[in-house]
């Protein structure tokens, strides 16, 4: 397992997660130390830590154990060396996203480590694993595959409450949206309740000032499930 931001919360020093897998201690990982490697037919596996947190910018790498710069100079070592060993597969596994067009978003330059590892995909076949935000993503990019996991298996939440903006069309300014399946077909979204949805369930994003294509329905705007892409709003998808 890689440490995340999660396994630090009111345990800094990671009690639980090393009583609860106690192998980690073998490879290496103390409260002092919370990246490891090793290998399994031929296949190398790297685990790396991203940090504990910042709500200030949420997906920043601030690991300090050790801090980003002395991992990159490890994990390019962990890599040189399974070359040298004529392994030609690496999965890197950690918290924070390299890539990602949802909820929290990527890790921010100068500390996004996708330089240093696309600079291996030329001589190895590496997988990235990462989580954080609570979706499904998946991308290749100079040969390197990310996999943005964060979902877990759970129902899919693209864009987390409170962490982006978007600014609300005056007439649905009037408090939180709810969403729910529409009588056509598409997600409904409208001021303060949702008639066709459970209450509880809080639509995270606002609205954007123009929604392309979208059917305005007695001061609701509702968008088809074709104008949804991996569960973004298609008003999200880049340009």
């Amino acid at each position: 397992m890689s440490v995340g931001n999660h396994e630090v919360w009111a345990d800094p020093k990671i009690e639980g997660v090393l009583s609860a897998v106690p192998y980690l201690k073998k490879l290496g990982v103390t409260p002092d130390n919370l990246i490891y490697k090793f290998d399994f037919k031929d296949v190398r596996f790297i685990y790396l830590w991203s940090g504990k947190y910042d709500y200030r910018s949420p997906s920043q790498w601030d690991a300090d154990r050790p801090k980003y710069a002395e991992q990159m100079t490890q994990l390019q070592k962990w890599l040189d060396e399974a070359k040298a060993n004529g392994i030609r597969k690496a999965f890197i596994i950690f918290h924070y996203p390299v890539f990602a067009r949802s909820g929290l978003g990527p890790i921010p330059a100068p500390d996004n480590p996708h330089t240093v590892i696309a600079s291996y995909a030329k001589d190895m076949e590496v997988v990235v694993l990462n989580g954080h935000v609570h979706t499904t993503e998946i991308y290749e990019v100079d040969g390197v595959k990310y996999l943005m996991l964060g979902g877990g298996g759970a129902e899919q939440d693209p864009i987390l409450p409170g962490r982006t903006s978007i600014k609300v069309p005056a007439e649905l300014s009037a408090g939180p949206l709810l969403e729910g399946p529409a009588s056509q077909g598409g997600v409904q979204l409208r001021p303060r309740g949702c008639r066709t949805g459970p209450e509880d369930k809080v639509h995270p994003q606002s609205l954007p000032t123009v929604v392309g294509g979208a059917i305005r329905n007695r001061g609701a705007i509702q968008v088809k499930r074709s104008q949804l892409i991996a569960g973004v709003p298609f008003w999200r998808q880049p340009s």
